[in-house]
């Protein structure tokens, strides 16, 4: 019977029927999943491993900060933003309640549809405003804010 698993702790077993000839595992036979796990591992101890944000296109804009943290993308956030956010999640409110009334359960309808909504809302305004630093999308403000410092 032969035992693979993927991870740090993985350990590969060969324990074969007494019927079939005896196998020989050698350290050149890695199971597939554990060939990257390797590699990472690899990349970690030379302390080399890339945390950027990559794109598929370069930024059209000036680039105020290429790997902005949470706290930052969130303090960016314009009028804009905010609105979006609130529109978003008020329709939301509003379909989660509509759909629940032929059913009869409108208020937890409702509240399944805030609770979407906020998520949704929030996820747009911070890639609106974390798209603005970075520099895909028009960012005259965050550049005139940059270099007031």
């Amino acid at each position: 019977m032969t035992q693979l698993s993927c991870g740090p702790s993985s350990q590969i077993s060969s324990n074969p029927s007494p019927a079939s000839p005896q196998r020989s595992w050698t350290k050149t036979h890695v199971p597939h999943c554990q060939e990257g796990w390797r590699e990472r591992e690899r990349e970690n101890q030379r302390g080399k491993m890339n945390t950027d944000i990559t794109a598929s296109t370069k930024p059209e804009y000036p680039v105020v900060d290429r790997n902005p943290p949470f706290t930052k993308v969130v303090g960016n956030f314009n009028t804009l933003d905010y609105l979006r956010f609130v529109t978003i999640t008020g329709v939301s409110v509003t379909v989660g309640y509509l759909s629940g009334i032929k059913p009869g359960i409108r208020g937890p309808s409702m509240v399944t549809g805030g609770l979407i909504g906020v998520m949704g809302g929030f996820m747009y305004a911070y890639q609106n405003s974390a798209g603005r630093l970075m520099g895909f999308f028009p960012n005259d403000d965050e550049v005139a804010r940059l270099n007031k410092k």
